[in-house]
């Protein structure tokens, strides 16, 4: 079932030139990040926000994930 889905996401993603992905480094993103980044290689982007709210563990295992990958990371700060 696992690899359907993720053939299905491939599928899905496949006619897209470019593909920005919020990633916010949980389970739900980083899957969806892996699957695109498969697919469309260096055209799948990661969309990290930057926050006070948002641990700073949390997004450094973002950018380790993006750095182990080679997955160009973008982020977008904010002050809420």
């Amino acid at each position: 079932m696992f690899v359907d889905m993720t053939a299905d996401i491939a599928h899905t993603l496949h006619p897209h030139r470019q593909l920005l992905v919020a990633f916010s480094g949980g389970v739900d993103s980083t899957f969806l990040l892996q699957v695109a980044h498969l697919t469309l290689g260096e055209k799948a982007l990661a969309l990290t926000a930057r926050s006070g709210v948002v641990p700073q563990r949390d997004l450094q295992e973002a950018e380790a994930f993006c750095a182990k990958y080679g997955i160009r990371q973008l982020y977008f700060d904010f002050d809420e």
